[in-house]
């Protein structure tokens, strides 16, 4: 179906907190559609008389600060679910945001379809089905909010906090009060990482410096921690200290991964749940993760010795 002109005003936004905000890309993308227009159609479908938007709310919201009244529209199925289908089925090739497809395939779930029935629609396992509706039975109705809303960090929550409700048992009230003290405070993710691990696993006086928002002398604190921790972190900045940190749990982290999966019998539903979830976004980042470390490495050798290099078979 051909692209069609549509009034904003007439366009239902129902879906928009199942979307992850982005300040950032959206400040990008406004100053193109303010220059260009908007190029791609924003996407939905029609029930009755009803345009319901299901892509496109970046481009929605930046049509809209910049006054404008029509936006290009396409629309993609005659129902609820046969949007939010199209919408899951092509993400294999325009990739949504693992949490994004939670929220969806939670979204056709309470439609009435089964587990089963989501999965044979978007021709996936079921256990892709259960990791997505999984995920989002994990996060409270707080932490989901200042999440999708992009107060707080999608990739922190995933990567990080949940280690900290998975293996260490943490609260979701705890969690609930990290991500509200720490949610619009602009801080990075790796200062989340380290502010998250003294939170939950230090002393109680950071914690309650954290609570309070002394986000400057916590840090500062924990990193004179994992200074005396390793001598040799002595003099580092805060981007060379994290980044030796994570490199060697990298390292350690690798090595163990390539230790206990020779000759694993791997049977557990629960663990497959898991490993899918991990894998795929390492995977997912395979290159780039290669290309990072061949620069850090390239960079530390051409400082040591004047001449950068590869180890070999890595040419």
């Amino acid at each position: 179906m051909a692209p069609v002109t549509w009034e904003m005003a007439q366009i239902n936004l129902k879906f928009e907190k199942m979307r992850l905000k982005d300040e950032r890309r959206e400040e990008t993308l406004l100053s193109r559609i303010a220059e260009r227009g908007v190029e791609e159609p924003v996407e939905g479908v029609i029930v009755g008389s009803e345009a319901i938007l299901l892509d496109g709310f970046k481009r929605f919201r930046c049509a809209r600060k910049l006054g404008l009244n029509e936006v290009p529209w396409l629309t993609i199925g005659n129902s609820e679910v046969e949007g939010i289908t199209a919408i899951l089925t092509r993400s294999r090739i325009y990739s949504l945001h693992i949490l994004e497809e939670a929220r969806l395939v939670d979204e056709l779930k309470d439609s009435g379809l089964t587990t089963g029935e989501i999965a044979n629609r978007l021709s996936r396992s079921v256990s892709w089905v259960s990791i997505r509706l999984g995920l989002l039975s994990q996060m409270s109705p707080k932490v989901r909010e200042l999440v999708f809303s992009g107060k707080f960090p999608a990739r922190t929550y995933l990567y990080t906090l949940r280690h900290f409700t998975r293996v260490k048992r943490i609260s979701p009230k705890e969690v609930d009060e990290f991500v509200s003290v720490c949610a619009q405070r602009r801080l990075s993710a790796r200062q989340l990482e380290v502010l998250a691990r003294g939170y939950f696993e230090g002393r109680h006086r950071i914690k309650e410096e954290i609570r309070a928002g002394n986000f400057d002398w916590s840090l500062k604190e924990l990193r004179g921690v994992m200074s005396h921790d390793n001598p040799r972190a002595e003099g580092l900045s805060e981007l060379e200290l994290g980044l030796i940190r994570d490199l060697d749990i990298a390292s350690r982290s690798l090595s163990r991964i390539l230790l206990k999966s020779r000759g694993a019998e791997i049977k557990s539903p629960g663990f497959c749940a898991e490993a899918e979830l991990f894998c795929g976004g390492i995977l997912s980042r395979f290159d780039a993760y290669k290309g990072c470390l061949e620069g850090i490495y390239a960079q530390s050798r051409n400082k040591k010795y004047g001449a950068p290099a590869l180890p070999k078979g890595n040419h």
